[in-house]
Formats: structure tokens, sequence, C-alpha cells
């Protein structure tokens, strides 16, 4: 309604987020993920080198979704190495 595009006094303008980003938000997120299960158990828990990082982003990548593909990753897969 016009009274309420009255209100809006300027606009944000989100950019796609690169793949080097997508990466590093994905390590974050794996990082925090192991940190949790260690300090819970001992378990073996699996390497993620860059070459296999770079396969996921690629993989995953949609810029019309920024990053959530990320946590659905994390979520689907990698929880599921863990169990």
């Amino acid at each position: 309604t016009p009274e309420w595009l009255n209100r809006i006094d300027f606009k944000i303008v989100f950019r796609p987020l690169s793949k080097i980003v997508l990466a590093d938000i994905f390590r974050k997120h794996l990082n925090g993920l192991f940190d949790q299960r260690r300090a819970k158990s001992d378990i073996t828990l699996p390497e993620y080198d860059d070459d296999k990082v770079t396969t996921i982003i690629n993989d995953i990548y949609n810029p019309a979704y920024g990053a959530r593909p990320v946590e659905q990753y994390i979520l689907d897969k990698v929880e599921e190495e863990l169990i």
C-alpha cells in the first residue's frame, strides 16, 4: 500500500555472496560444529581440506540463496557423517 511504502526511508541492496566468502562461512560453521562435538566427546572428526570445501561450494552455490545452502548442507551431510 502507498502508506506502507511511504514509511521506507531507504533501500538496502544486498549483493550476491562470492564463492570465496561462502567458503569462509562454510568453514566457520564447520569449525563451530566440530568444536561442539569435541567438547562433548572424543570422536574422530572428518577432514575438510581446501579442495573438498571448493568442491562442496561449487555444488551448493546459488547466488539467489546466499549462505542458506551452507547451513542446509552441514545439517544434511556433515552431521550425518558424525552420527
